[in-house]
């Protein structure tokens, strides 16, 4: 049963992420489109964001109804119960959660249609109330002089990141003496293993390298959060660069914990699976864990808003003093043109490499820039690696008992 709502749990957390979004996002900003912050409540935009947010939540809960109905009912899908269906490994369990993974494809295809009608339906209405850069004075540009280095927390709490590796790379050794001679490497959907590895490097050096990457992968997210270009409203410049701070404070909080949460999950995972222990408990536990972090995750940046613009601040002044661009002031009111499809910002002008998504919660990057491209490189040649790492080893499939 642990199976069936895992299931449910991915298929209500991608209902919220996407049917909300529009309602998450800045209110100069609408499906990609740029728009004056004072149209925001404007009726025919609250229409849109409604609209979509009615068939996307209709829509993700008849696709859940589709792939629950076809996993429960023996009739269709091979005459298998639940209590069989969760011991399945390998490809027999791969064929239980098809119609899942088959549903969420179809839901995130179907959302991005959605949301590419709402983009040319806001272009159609940006035209038609006037709220192009030709109807507008100039752009606001505000220099914002705070070092970056205040708004995030300090580097220096990425050595706790260190000591959780070396702490994991601690236990490996001080277990090793007790591992097994065969390692478990995988496990079916109910958490009994099905592979196995000979005792060795190449047993705990994919499992060390699996935390490793992921605390690596936060501590760059880290960096982002600090280097990322800011984002100010000109019709509200004070207010919106004090929602922009706490933002990438509140942000970068929150990537140091989860990064550290997950480190030490993984760390844990990583001596239970060389053990061969309660493989069955601790993969509901792991689960449950994953779970809540996730769950706390979102429910913090659905608080927030993107860049901070669900937060209320009070006491700040709504007008500040023009000046002149020092390259660290806000992007123009209006900059369409540089965003393809409303999500694809090509800009190579735009020194920033990175900046804030116009639909959805963080940061994107500029494809106008070359080191875009050479980060997406380097992501490429290491999953690559681990890739050919992972598949030259000696692994033993079993058949459960």
């Amino acid at each position: 049963m642990m199976l069936i709502w895992t299931l449910v749990f991915v298929d209500v957390l991608l209902i919220v992420c996407l049917a909300f979004m529009p309602f998450l996002t800045r209110k100069t900003e609408l499906f990609g489109v740029s728009i004056p912050s004072k149209e925001y409540m404007r009726r025919e935009l609250v229409g849109m964001r409604r609209g979509y947010r009615n068939i996307m939540v209709i829509v993700g809960l008849a696709l859940m109804g589709a792939h629950l109905l076809f996993q429960l009912n023996p009739a269709l899908n091979g005459g298998l119960t639940l209590e069989e269906a969760s011991g399945l490994a390998g490809n027999g369990g791969l064929r239980f959660v098809a119609p899942f993974i088959v549903t969420v494809c179809v839901y995130c295809v179907f959302g991005f249609l959605l949301y590419l009608h709402y983009h040319k339906c806001m272009k159609n209405y940006k035209e038609q109330f006037g709220w192009s850069e030709a109807g507008q004075a100039g752009p606001v540009i505000i220099a914002d002089t705070e070092p970056a280095g205040r708004e995030s927390i300090s580097f220096n709490w990425l050595w706790l990141y260190a000591f959780i590796a070396a702490v994991s790379v601690i236990a490996v050794i001080f277990i090793w003496p007790y591992v097994p001679d065969r390692v478990v490497t995988n496990t079916g959907l109910d958490g009994t293993p099905d592979a196995w590895v000979d005792k060795g490097p190449g047993a705990v050096l994919p499992l060390l390298a699996s935390q490793w990457f992921l605390m690596v992968t936060f501590a760059l997210c880290l960096l982002i959060v600090r280097h990322a270009r800011r984002q100010i409203d000109p019709a509200a410049p004070e207010a919106s660069r004090e929602q922009g701070r706490r933002f990438r404070r509140i942000s970068s909080v929150l990537l140091f914990v989860c990064g550290a949460a997950f480190g030490i999950l993984m760390g844990v995972l990583n001596i239970t699976m060389l053990l061969g222990v309660n493989l069955a408990a601790y993969a509901v536990f792991m689960l449950v864990a994953f779970a809540v972090i996730i769950i706390v995750m979102i429910a913090i940046l659905i608080r927030v808003g993107q860049g901070g613009s669900r937060l209320a601040v009070r006491g700040v002044a709504g007008n500040a003093d023009k000046t002149a661009d020092t390259g660290a002031a806000n992007a123009p009111v209006d900059n369409d043109a540089y965003w393809k499809l409303g999500q694809f910002y090509f800009n190579r002008n735009d020194p920033a490499i990175f900046v804030e998504k116009r639909f959805g919660i963080g940061w994107t990057m500029n494809w106008g820039h070359p080191v875009s491209w050479l980060i997406i490189a380097a992501v490429v040649v290491v999953i690559v690696a681990v890739l050919i790492a992972s598949g030259g080893q000696s692994t033993h499939i079993g058949i459960n008992a």
